[in-house]
């Protein structure tokens, strides 16, 4: 991740033994030449400052296209430097818990994730390398890193252009971001929600949207966060639309956020294996779920092998 002829804002330290050497100072130009040495002497890895982290993520999100673009880096790592870099970029927008509208420069970087997530599918193994990445332990924002990956995924046997599935993964991304103007004592409640706390979870398609209106953004985008809890049976909410008054982006978000929050483990409820949400969804909630659009999501799981009980 460390790139050659670039005056990182980070040192680099190398281990030997339980000491850390001082590589490159911070500021200092990287070279072809340091790397070409860390590789002769078989460096694998390097450290660095605790400190200085944020100033590495801004490194490698800033050049994070190159780093995806290298084919001579296994799609392992670059998987997990996208997979690692997004889910800070999310936790920071979900950290900003109360402060109403979004920021014009957070909705662009978020804008920019989803299209190296796109470019990144369509690398050979893709979303097999960025599978062994996701985490299950369910933040806000590692479930809305998740469910802008499945939602891409079903969506590439579509054929839609790149920019509408920018439009709909940014949607995917942000489908939750209404959750930051909940209570955390509501959304991290261990126990079963009572009837005011559960209608006040319910406001969060609306939240969403709110915090969005003075951010320009495709109506795809916002029909993705407004309506992704609506069920094709008209069960859902908060308007209460079914069939096809939902568009298609709509239904694939649905489709990755439920299986992403049930084959989580979250604070009320233990992690399901894949299997058995997929069984679930399947046989409990046919008449709320685009069956077609579930069909897919099965099989792009399946060959990304995914689907282990």
């Amino acid at each position: 991740m460390l790139l050659a002829d670039n005056a990182a804002l980070f040192s680099v330290y190398l281990r030997q033994g339980n000491n850390f050497v001082l590589y490159t100072h911070a500021g200092e130009m990287f070279t072809h030449r340091h790397k070409q040495r860390l590789a002769e002497n078989g460096v694998t890895e390097v450290w660095l400052k605790e400190s200085q982290r944020h100033a590495y993520t801004a490194h490698v999100e800033q050049h994070l296209g190159n780093v995806l673009a290298d084919d001579s880096l296994p799609a392992e790592a670059r998987a997990g430097a996208l997979y690692g870099i997004a889910s800070d970029a999310l936790q920071d927008v979900f950290a900003q818990h109360g402060a109403g509208a979004l920021p014009a420069d957070t909705a662009r970087r978020a804008r920019q994730l989803v299209e190296h997530i796109i470019s990144f599918l369509k690398v050979p193994n893709g979303i097999t390398a960025l599978g062994r990445f996701i985490a299950h332990d369910y933040h806000s924002w590692t479930h809305s890193l998740n469910t802008t990956f499945y939602t891409l995924g079903i969506l590439q046997s579509y054929g839609l252009p790149d920019e509408s599935m920018a439009h709909i993964g940014l949607g995917a991304m942000l489908h939750d971001i209404g959750k930051a103007e909940i209570p955390s004592s509501i959304l991290l409640k261990p126990g079963p929600l009572t009837a005011s706390e559960r209608q006040c979870i319910n406001t969060h398609p609306l939240m969403g949207v709110a915090r969005l209106a003075q951010t320009e953004l495709p109506q795809t985008t916002l029909n993705c966060i407004l309506f992704h809890h609506e069920k094709l049976d008209g069960s859902g909410y908060p308007s209460g639309i079914g069939g096809t008054a939902i568009p298609l982006a709509v239904r694939a978000v649905t489709v990755a956020d439920i299986y992403d929050a049930l084959a989580s483990e979250r604070p009320y409820a233990a992690a399901r294996p894949p299997f058995a949400v997929l069984q679930l969804m399947r046989g409990e909630m046919a008449d709320e779920l685009d069956m077609d659009v579930f069909k897919n999501f099965v099989l792009m799981l399946s060959n990304a092998g995914l689907t282990k009980t």
